[in-house]
């Protein structure tokens, strides 16, 4: 029973959205819009509205507690770390295919670093001492995550050694962010 009806909501939710995509081109060819116009809408859509949209959607998750970042890194070491889920990411950079790298993000609030902090340790992160430009390290098999403040922004500093922590560092207080990643 419970098939039938999931396959019936979907049936539904198909024939709706072609049945919707069908009237506003039917809709646009009415109103004497053009097919050049018409493909300058879709263009306009694809570049704005979506990112419009991933805004939204970022903001509606977390508010609700489920935030994610979109910004967050897709790959190398900066992947590996579990997103915090409060704040905007300003902008994340990485160096070394990925190796090492810094996450700017605004907006955290003391609770929700504490907490990120706790999901770091219960993932086998310890705080460790280094020397380093950045002073609060953890680290877990050889990975190290470091904490630092630039302009009110919270920076999460990563890499394998102290020196790739270094280099994130300074790349991110000169605003060197050619390499987002």
């Amino acid at each position: 029973m419970a098939k039938k009806s999931l396959c019936l909501a979907i049936a539904v939710l198909a024939a709706a959205l072609l049945c919707s995509c069908s009237f506003i081109d039917s809709a646009m060819a009415e109103a004497g819009l053009d097919g050049d116009l018409r493909d300058k809408i879709d263009t306009a859509w694809d570049e704005v509205g979506k990112e419009g949209i991933k805004a939204v959607i970022d903001d509606a998750w977390r508010e609700y507690g489920l935030g994610r970042s979109l910004d967050w890194p897709q790959k190398g070491n900066g992947a590996l770390l579990p997103k915090l889920r409060d704040g905007k990411t300003e902008f994340a950079y990485s160096g070394g295919n990925g190796a090492y790298g810094c996450i700017c993000v605004s907006g955290v609030s003391g609770g929700k670093l504490a907490e990120y902090k706790e999901k770091l340790a219960s993932i086998g992160f310890a705080e460790t001492v280094a020397e380093c430009s950045v002073k609060e390290l953890y680290t877990c098999d050889g990975l190290t995550v470091g904490f630092a403040q630039l302009d009110g922004d919270l920076l999460i500093c990563y890499g394998n050694t102290p020196e790739e922590i270094d280099s994130a560092y300074a790349a991110a207080c000169s605003g060197e962010t050619a390499e987002n990643a």
